[in-house]
């Protein structure tokens, strides 16, 4: 394997000389000279060695994204994790993933690596979230909101998913409806679901809706066999697309037809949408543009350039895609 010192005996340089032009630090060489080292770099098939890198350097190139279990946006969609490593590779940087379980690891992680920066996807707690600021690194959460406190977030327009939701059952001529969801706890963006939900109820002046939770680790379709002889509703808002594709399959299996019986709006619009039958009506969230939008963020943030909105950013629109899951009543 060719080295760096070989190219810069090759083309008459000093190795610094030829580390400057990989690193595009080239404005002290002449042209010539840049251009005679870049055509052996071109000929060798040259990739600079990523340890080499970063011990010239104080910087790891090293970005971890972080995830508190059971739940996390990286398992949501593929298109979220793709997206967000291509923006991470394109300039040079590597992505971790590590799953942590509270702040004790958090530290662990960041003690032990030497991390550039930090994408926290998924819920994060009050706990995880002090311990992330103590370290000093310059961190991104996603699907995180924390009730008008400075952050950086690159999250989805929860609140406003949830209104477009129960308007769509509303505008279909709906005036019983219900939104189920897993238990809400300390959860951000299923509270701001929620409350879209019941705001376009307000709006609308309907009053006659319910609210359902499953019990902690209640599986989805013993809960909609539980739901179905309680709720009274001819819609259902679930508050993920896995919820209500576990809906959709106990109410089948409880012979009640969709949306003949009852309609179902989902919160996501991942491929779990695509594979019911019917197909989901779903709000959908781009995974993509929150991974690019994640990765892009955290990067300006290094480089020291500013970022649109800086914290508190607006965040990413949601919008209405219909299915076979509701019908007019």
């Amino acid at each position: 394997m060719i080295t760096l010192r070989d190219i810069a005996r090759e083309a008459g340089v000093s190795a610094t000389t030829v580390s400057n032009v990989i690193k595009g630090a080239d404005k002290k060489v002449s042209r010539k000279t840049a251009d005679a080292i870049s055509a052996i770099l071109e000929r060798e098939n040259y990739i600079p060695s990523m340890a080499a890198r970063v011990l010239a350097g104080s910087s790891s190139k090293i970005i971890c994204a972080l995830h508190l279990p059971p739940y996390s946006s990286l398992y949501g969609d593929g298109a979220f994790l793709a997206a967000m490593e291509a923006r991470v590779r394109e300039r040079g940087y590597f992505l971790m993933i590590r799953q942590v379980s509270g702040g004790k690891d958090i530290e662990e992680v960041c003690g032990n690596w030497n991390i550039d920066g930090i994408i926290f996807t998924g819920e994060i707690d009050d706990e995880s979230l002090r311990a992330l600021t103590r370290q000093g690194i310059p961190y991104i959460l996603t699907d995180s909101g924390l009730d008008g406190r400075d952050a950086w977030i690159a999250g989805f327009a929860d609140e406003e998913g949830g209104f477009i939701a129960a308007k769509h059952l509303l505008d279909r001529g709906h005036r019983r409806v219900a939104f189920a969801s897993a238990p809400i706890g300390s959860s951000t963006v299923l509270r701001l679901r929620l409350e879209g939900f019941k705001r376009a109820l307000a709006e609308s002046g309907a009053s006659d809706f319910a609210f359902f939770e499953s019990m902690p680790n209640e599986a989805g379709v013993n809960f909609g066999f539980r739901l179905l002889k309680k709720v009274g509703a001819s819609g259902i808002v679930a508050s993920t697309d896995l919820l209500a594709a576990e809906l959709l399959s106990s109410f089948c299996h409880a012979g009640a037809r969709v949306p003949d019986d009852i309609s179902i709006v989902a919160f996501g619009g991942g491929y779990i949408c695509a594979l019911t039958n019917p197909r989901l009506t779903c709000v959908r969230q781009d995974c993509a543009a929150k991974g690019g939008r994640a990765a892009e963020t955290l990067l300006g943030r290094l480089s020291g350039r500013k970022s649109d909105g800086g914290p508190n950013m607006p965040p990413i629109p949601v919008l209405l895609v219909e299915g076979g899951s509701v019908q007019d009543v």
